[in-house]
Formats: structure tokens, sequence, C-alpha cells
């Protein structure tokens, strides 16, 4: 499946337009443009509207697709902390206290 930056990516470039034209819609860069549809960053939201307007994609759709992604993109980072010997430590201190708050 495609990402939300591949599709933009992928109807900009059938209807012709160019990152340019792209960045200049935005008020951006060209680089951030580029930075989007490489998935170095992340479709700003206040795009999407303004985006499947441009490029004749349902709205309803695309929004699904993005949030989505957003929503896998938070869980693997969210998965991927590793807690610190000081917050582990805090974290059993905690426990603790709530376990003899219990008894």
């Amino acid at each position: 499946m495609h990402t939300p930056n591949q599709i933009i990516r992928d109807h900009r470039v059938r209807l012709g337009l160019t990152q340019r034209e792209i960045a200049n819609l935005f008020g951006v860069t060209v680089t951030h443009v580029s930075s989007i549809e490489n998935s170095r960053a992340v479709v700003p939201l206040t795009w999407v509207p303004i985006l499947c307007e441009l490029y004749g994609i349902d709205r309803t759709w695309f929004t699904r697709i993005v949030a989505a992604y957003v929503v896998d993109q938070a869980a693997d980072k969210i998965a991927s902390i590793k807690l610190t010997a000081a917050e582990l430590a805090k974290i059993k201190v905690l426990q603790s206290r709530s376990t003899k708050k219990k008894k």
C-alpha cells in the first residue's frame, strides 16, 4: 500500500505539476515539498483538503489513509521508546506506593 506521501507525489506527477508549483501554493520551500513526498516529513493536515481538491482525490478516503499512517507511525515510535534506568526506578517506587495503598 502506498503512503500518503507517495500518493501525493504520484498525483502531482500525473497532473504534470512541479514541486515548485506546490511549494508556491502552500508558501513553503521546494525542499519541504520534497521532504513530504519522500516521507521525511509528515503531510500537514491543513494541506489535505487542498490537495484532495487539486488532485481530484476523495477527501474521506485520503483522510482515512493519512490517519491510519499517522497512527502506525506513532505506534512504531512509542514501541521503540526505551525507558531509562532512572525512569524505571521511579516507576517501581510509584508501583510499590500504590500497592501499599491498596492493602
